[in-house]
C-alpha cells in the first residue's frame, strides 16, 4: 500500500507539472444537471447517445462539459457498451492488480473494462497509476483525459456546501476520489445518509489540512441503480 501511495503522489506531481495537463486543469464552468432531461435524451436518442459514448471511450478532447455530463449520468441511467466489448470485464478488479504491482495485467484489464464501464472514475485513475508505474505516457494520457473530464463534470455540478448545491455522483465510490484528489481533502471523518424532500444525500465531514469541511453529495442515481438491481 505504501508503494501505491507513493506512486499516486508522484503521478499527481507529474500531471500537475505536465504541459499536456494545462487544458485539463482548467476550472470547469458551473453545470446544471437535469436528470429528467438526460433520461429523455438517452431513451429517445439512442444513436446520438451511443456516438457520444464512443467518443468518450476514445478520449475525445473536443467533448463539451455538457456532453460528458450526458455520458457520465446517462450511462448510469442506460448503460452502453463499445462495439466488441466484453460484458464480463465490468467485474475486473483493477485496484487489486495494482496492489499486487501487476501493472501490465492491470492495464490490460483496464483497457477491457474501459469498453464497457468507462465512467467508473476509480478505474480510470487506477489505470493512470499503472501506466505511470511502467512509465508509459502514451497509455497514461487517454485514461487521464477521461478521468479529468469526469471529475470536471462532478465539480461543475455543484459546490458541495449544501444539499441544494450538492455534487452529483452516480457512484458513492466517486465521492472519495473527488474529495482526496480534486478538493484537497486530507482526511475523511464521518459519513451520514440523509434525505431532503425524499432525495438521498451523503453528508461527509472531512479536513483539508487543518480546515474542517462538510461536503454533500447527491446520490439519487446511485439509489435508483441499487433499487433496479435489487428488483431484478
Amino acid at each position: 500500500m505504501k508503494r501505491i501511495f507513493f506512486v499516486t503522489l508522484s503521478l499527481l506531481a507529474f500531471l500537475l507539472g505536465s504541459a499536456t495537463s494545462s487544458w485539463l486543469d482548467a476550472t470547469p464552468n458551473s453545470l446544471k444537471v437535469d436528470y429528467e432531461a438526460i433520461k429523455k435524451f438517452v431513451n429517445e436518442k439512442p444513436e446520438e447517445h451511443q456516438a457520444l459514448f464512443e467518443r468518450f471511450v476514445s478520449a475525445d478532447t473536443t467533448l463539451s462539459l455538457e456532453e460528458v455530463a450526458i455520458i457520465y449520468y446517462g450511462n448510469r441511467i442506460k448503460p452502453l457498451m463499445y462495439p466488441g466489448g466484453n460484458p464480463d470485464a465490468k467485474n475486473y478488479n483493477v485496484r487489486k492488480l495494482n496492489s499486487e504491482e501487476k501493472w501490465m495485467e492491470s492495464l490490460e484489464a483496464s483497457d477491457a473494462k474501459n469498453l464497457v464501464a468507462p465512467t467508473e472514475l476509480r478505474t480510470q485513475w487506477d489505470a493512470c497509476v499503472a501506466a505511470y508505474s511502467i512509465k508509459d505516457q502514451w497509455r497514461l494520457l487517454p485514461y487521464f483525459i477521461r478521468y479529468r473530464q469526469l471529475v470536471n463534470v462532478i465539480i461543475a455540478s455543484g459546490d458541495g456546501k449544501s444539499t441544494e448545491t450538492a455534487f452529483k455522483v452516480v457512484n458513492v465510490d466517486d465521492e472519495s476520489v473527488v474529495m482526496i484528489q480534486s478538493l484537497g481533502i486530507t482526511s475523511i471523518g464521518t459519513q451520514a445518509l440523509i434525505y431532503v424532500n425524499n432525495v438521498p444525500f451523503d453528508k461527509i465531514t472531512a479536513k483539508a489540512g487543518d480546515e474542517e469541511k462538510t461536503i454533500f453529495f447527491d446520490i439519487t442515481l446511485w439509489f435508483e441503480f441499487l433499487a433496479k438491481a435489487l428488483s431484478n
